[in-house]
């Protein structure tokens, strides 16, 4: 959604499923094909919605916990909610005829971790040797991710 320098109003939906790796930010199909009306926005907000028709998580995240015994243990985060992210930016976007505008939400794992204590993950469940974190699996470390999910997306256009 955006608000041109005039004051009209543009919105434009894309329904679509895409998969995007999180390292390398690569989305599959891609979702690079809206088409908005030039002009000068003052406002501009971009949303994604995860997907939440099934049991299967809408974000994966794997990795490694180093133990403070020093074990890796494997770890993964899981999140099912059809959760809408939104972020807005105020700068001014111009946006010219047959030009190509990049937008993105930028979602940063380190800030959703970053409230977990060690502790809590070296004192997290294993299920078959691995720390899964989610809604019904170490759901105290889970709500304190989840709750940053929201709060670290920002938006940049290019």
């Amino acid at each position: 959604d955006g608000t041109l320098a005039n004051g009209s109003s543009v919105s434009r939906t894309v329904g679509r499923s895409s998969k995007i790796d999180f390292a390398t930010g690569v989305a599959t199909p891609s979702l690079d094909d809206i088409t908005i009306p030039t002009g000068i926005y003052g406002y501009v907000n971009l949303g994604v919605e995860l997907r939440d028709e099934d049991s299967q998580p809408s974000i994966v995240m794997e990795g490694t916990y180093t133990h403070t015994d020093s074990s890796v243990i494997p770890i993964r985060f899981e999140f099912n909610s059809g959760e809408v992210f939104e972020a807005e930016t105020s700068q001014q976007v111009d946006v010219t005829e047959d030009q190509t505008v990049l937008s993105k939400i930028v979602f940063d794992p380190q800030v959703w971790f970053s409230v977990v204590s060690r502790n809590a993950l070296d004192n997290a469940q294993l299920t078959d040797g691995t720390i899964i974190i989610s809604e019904t699996k170490n759901a105290s470390i889970f709500d304190l991710v989840a709750d940053r999910l929201d709060v670290s997306t920002e938006s940049t256009f290019q």
